[in-house]
C-alpha cells in the first residue's frame, strides 16, 4: 500500500514539472540561449538580414575596394602620366638624361654648303618651368666637339655691353651660326638690332623688325622735301648721305638734326629701350668655324653641364 501511494506523489511531480517546464520555455529564444552561452550570434545571423562574409585578410579596407573594383568591373591602374616610361635613344641609359630631356630640341639642322654656313637651331618648350642656363653645355656631333659660349643680353650704343650666360626662358630659341659674327659677339636679339645691318655685314642679315621712328604730328613742321624722305624710309634703314645732302642747308637743319637723332641704332635705343616687348624670344650664337657637320648625314647630341643628354638630332 505504502508503494503505491510514493508512485502517486513521484506521478504528480513528474505532471508539475512538464508543466512548468513547457510554461517556462515558450518565453526563451534561442538568440538568448546562444548569448548566455557566448555563441556569437553574428553567425547565424538573422531572418531579414543577408550572410555576413567574414574576411581573412588583415586589410578589410584594400580587401573591400579590390571587391568593389572588381564588382563593377573595374581594376586599379597606375597613373599613365606619373609612370610613363622614357626610351632613352640607342647607347643612353635613362641615368644619361639631363632633367632638360624633352624640354630642349635640336628643331632644325642646316648642313649648309660650298662657301656657305651650316646652322643648327635650339628650341625651348613652352611647359618649361624655370629658366634654363646653357652656357657651359656642348654638341657633339660625328666629326666635332661645340661648346655653348656667353652672348650680351643687353646690347646697348657704342658696343660697351658685357657678355653673360646664355639664359633661356619658356618659348625662346636660339640659333648657332658656323661663321664669324662681324660684332665679334653673341647677341640677344631686339627690336633695334636690325639697324645694325646698316653698319655691319651679318651673315645672314639681323631681323629687320625695327619700330616706327617717328609719327606725322612730329614731322607736320618740316618742309615737304625732309618729310617726303622720312616717309620714303624702309624698316630699320637709315637714309644715305647723297639723300640727306639734297635737303635744304638753311630750312632743313632741324629735319636733318631729327633724322640723324632716330634713324640709327643709338637713336632706336634710345627711343625704345624701356618697351615691354623691346627683346624678343631669340639669341644669336657665331660659332666662328667651330661647327662642322657631315653635308649627308650625321649624329647631334646636345649635353648639359653636367655631361647629361639633352636631346639628339640624326639625319
Amino acid at each position: 500500500m505504502g508503494k503505491i501511494i510514493w508512485i502517486i506523489v513521484i506521478i504528480i511531480v513528474a505532471v508539475a514539472l512538464y508543466n512548468a517546464f513547457t510554461h517556462i520555455g515558450s518565453g526563451i529564444k534561442f538568440e538568448s540561449i546562444s548569448g548566455f552561452f557566448k555563441i556569437p550570434s553574428g553567425l547565424y545571423g538573422s531572418k531579414n538580414s543577408a550572410p555576413v562574409k567574414l574576411s581573412l585578410n588583415a586589410s578589410n579596407n584594400n580587401s573591400n575596394n579590390q571587391t568593389s573594383n572588381q564588382t563593377s568591373g573595374q581594376t586599379n591602374q597606375p597613373n599613365a602620366s606619373t609612370n610613363q616610361a622614357i626610351t632613352p635613344p640607342s647607347g643612353f641609359a635613362v641615368d644619361d638624361l639631363s632633367p632638360y630631356y624633352g624640354q630642349i630640341k635640336i628643331s632644325s639642322v642646316s648642313r649648309g654648303g660650298f662657301g656657305s654656313y651650316n646652322y643648327f637651331i635650339l628650341s625651348i618648350s613652352y611647359s618649361l618651368s624655370k629658366p634654363i642656363n646653357i652656357t657651359g653645355w656642348h654638341l657633339e656631333s660625328n666629326t666635332g666637339y661645340v661648346l655653348i659660349p656667353t652672348a650680351v643680353p643687353d646690347y646697348s650704343p657704342g658696343g660697351v655691353a658685357p657678355s653673360a650666360d646664355i639664359i633661356l626662358g619658356k618659348s625662346q630659341k636660339v640659333t648657332f651660326y658656323s661663321n664669324a659674327s662681324p660684332l665679334v659677339t653673341n647677341l640677344r636679339i631686339n627690336k633695334c638690332l636690325g639697324y645694325l645691318n646698316n653698319t655691319y655685314k651679318f651673315n645672314p642679315a639681323l631681323p629687320n623688325n625695327c619700330p616706327q621712328m617717328y609719327s606725322r604730328p612730329e614731322i607736320s613742321s618740316f618742309t615737304g622735301a625732309c618729310q617726303s624722305l622720312i616717309i620714303s624710309l624702309s624698316n630699320c634703314s637709315s637714309p644715305k648721305p647723297d639723300d640727306l645732302n639734297k635737303l635744304s642747308y638753311y630750312t632743313d637743319i632741324a629735319c636733318k638734326e631729327f633724322i640723324n637723332s632716330r634713324f640709327n641704332y643709338n637713336g632706336c635705343y634710345n627711343n625704345h629701350r624701356s618697351d615691354a616687348d623691346f627683346f624678343k624670344d631669340e639669341w644669336i650664337v657665331w660659332l666662328g668655324g667651330l661647327l662642322n657637320f657631315d653635308p649627308i648625314h650625321d649624329k647631334l647630341n646636345l649635353f648639359d653641364s653636367r655631361g647629361l643628354l639633352v636631346d639628339q638630332n640624326i639625319y
